[in-house]
């Protein structure tokens, strides 16, 4: 099932929408609704959705507003919205599709479809990452990375640290190398748990055998045994200590 949130400032909006989903479009499971960008905010971090519907017009601003402030993740958007002017801007925000109100319902399982089709292909994408960390020596596994250009293996124990580019992520390697692979900074952060990868602030990744200095001044810094250095949140600081 697909967890699923409905935003729209509409109470009718809201319950034609769920109306038409749970009897049209198998595998959706509404877990939430909110009619306004705080009550939005609140549920999405909470409930952590697969999918968000998202009226553009909400009373106090628009929905764009709710994406600006939450962090990046793994939703998929749909918009709905009673004006077409908002399509373009829509689609800056990786919108899976746009729907004009009132919703016909042959395009809301076409936008479902495409979701689904979206997730299961994520999924399947994902486990063929986790796989294939190339075990074949234990005691020098190799990942599997995708970049625009290229496919690299590379050796887990060169990497230095790795860094989010938004969507992306910046793998630094010891011979001074950059990858900008194109993957979430938080699958990475699953497949080298289990190699003394530690997530030490919300935009970097560091093998903490790199790492030789904890730096108090200034805020915490960690400095890497290639002189580099990147942040340590104050949260990750006794998690950190008792890493190390």
């Amino acid at each position: 099932m697909i967890r699923t949130i409905i935003v729209d400032d509409e109470l009718r909006s809201r319950h034609t929408l769920a109306n038409l989903i749970n009897k049209y479009c198998e595998g959706i499971d509404i877990i939430g609704e909110a009619e306004d960008i705080e009550g939005a905010i609140s549920a999405i971090q909470a409930k952590k959705p697969q999918l968000l519907f998202l009226d553009i017009r909400l009373r106090e601003g628009t929905s764009f507003d709710i994406l600006r402030r939450l962090t990046p993740n793994n939703y998929s958007i749909i918009f709905t919205t009673a004006y077409d002017e908002y399509a373009i801007k829509a689609f800056k925000f990786n919108a899976m599709d746009y729907l004009l109100k009132p919703i016909d319902l042959e395009e809301l399982k076409t936008a479902v479809n495409k979701v689904k089709h979206h997730i299961q292909s994520h999924r399947s994408e994902e486990k063929f990452k986790v796989n294939h960390l190339l075990s074949f020596n234990i005691n020098d596994p190799t990942i599997t990375v995708t970049t625009e250009q290229s496919i690299e293996f590379l050796r887990v124990f060169d990497i230095m640290r790795l860094e989010s580019e938004g969507s992306y992520t910046r793998i630094y390697m010891n011979n001074g190398e950059a990858i900008l692979a194109s993957k979430h900074l938080k699958v990475f952060e699953d497949i080298l748990a289990e190699y003394q990868f530690f997530r030490s602030h919300n935009s970097h990744l560091v093998n903490l055998h790199k790492v030789v200095r904890l730096h108090k001044t200034d805020g915490m810094i960690l400095e890497l045994n290639d002189g580099s250095r990147v942040p340590l949140s104050r949260r990750k600081k006794e998690s950190f200590l008792k890493m190390k």
